[in-house]
């Protein structure tokens, strides 16, 4: 339970160099931005994709998931992406690009934002500068061809009104105070 963006992601290109261009060129973008942390570029190949294989590396357990059914994959063979932190209290926002079987590269995400608006970590504020600095990630995956879908829980994505997003959260953070009362 929390405010979280979805977004998916699908490469057109077949070429493994001009995917790993599109990663590079995507992470160039996040270091600009806000980020509290923007991780390097990773290169998993075969066994390496395996998030059985004892890796606890949240970008391969994302790379693992089918979405549509929410049920591990066979893992991909070959997954190029990066991880970020958008701020102090917020899930971490993995970026990537994955190779199945198929030849398809393909990619599903997603970040849960709402923590990030504790006072503790900087209230409102901190939010924001999170939440948004993920949508221009978004934004600027989908000018380099390679954003398939975004569900953004804030209606940010879809409005680009930050007081409805503020509205939004406001809404999100009364839900978890009313279930943490019901739920001691």
């Amino acid at each position: 339970m929390g405010l979280t963006i979805h977004y998916s992601f699908e490469a057109k290109a077949q070429i493994d160099l001009q995917v790993k261009s599109t990663i590079e060129n995507l992470q160039q973008i996040a270091l600009r931005l806000p980020f509290k942390e923007v991780g390097e570029i990773c290169d998993f190949i075969g066994q390496e994709c395996n998030p059985n294989a004892g890796s606890p590396e949240t970008l391969l357990v994302q790379a693992a998931i089918d979405f549509d059914s929410e049920e591990l994959l066979d893992p991909p063979k070959r997954i190029i992406g990066f991880t970020t932190l958008p701020g102090k209290g917020s899930e971490r926002a993995n970026f990537a690009l994955c190779r199945r079987a198929s030849f398809k590269w393909t990619f599903n995400g997603f970040c849960k934002t709402q923590g990030a608006s504790d006072p503790d970590f900087g209230g409102v504020e901190n939010f924001l500068r999170s939440h948004l600095a993920l949508i221009t990630l978004l934004d600027s995956a989908k000018q380099l061809g390679i954003l398939e879908s975004v569900k953004d829980e804030g209606a940010f994505w879809q409005n680009r009104d930050v007081d409805a997003l503020v509205d939004h959260l406001g809404c999100f953070n009364q839900a978890v105070v009313k279930a943490r009362e019901q739920n001691p």
